[in-house]
């Protein structure tokens, strides 16, 4: 493989990679979402909790977003090495999570989640600095 094309592998690699946290993102958004309001469902057992997720489009749509972030994970996987890929899905999931949790959602924002998400940036910038 050439230097040009190892570059261009590489940078098809990072934009998969973008686009699989963004998938990532708003399928876990969409669950959350359509199990918001599930909790009677959900303690009532198997059965109904089953129910509550088939039954809930968000749910499904989160399911559908799963699928795409899976498929497209699969090609950065093949452009880019595991221990950089997955360290930055994490934190960039985490980070847009994060985000509209307390942005959309009205989740606490806390000096630990603070203090979390400034220590998996690190360890992110460690991480790409080093290969």
């Amino acid at each position: 493989m050439t230097e040009r094309e190892g570059r261009s592998r590489k940078g098809s690699g990072v934009m998969l990679l973008l686009l699989t946290v963004l998938a990532n993102a708003v399928a876990n958004v969409s669950m959350k979402l359509g199990m918001a309001d599930k909790s009677a469902s959900v303690e009532g057992g198997v059965v109904s909790t089953l129910t509550a997720i088939l039954l809930s489009p968000a749910v499904l749509l989160g399911f559908m977003f799963f699928g795409g972030a899976f498929v497209l994970y699969s090609a950065v996987l093949s452009r880019m090495d595991l221990s950089l890929a997955y360290p930055v899905m994490f934190g960039g999931v985490s980070f847009i999570v994060l985000v509209v949790g307390v942005c959309f959602l009205g989740e606490p924002v806390t000096l630990f989640r603070v203090l979390g998400m400034g220590t998996i940036a690190f360890g992110i910038a460690l991480v790409s600095r080093s290969g």
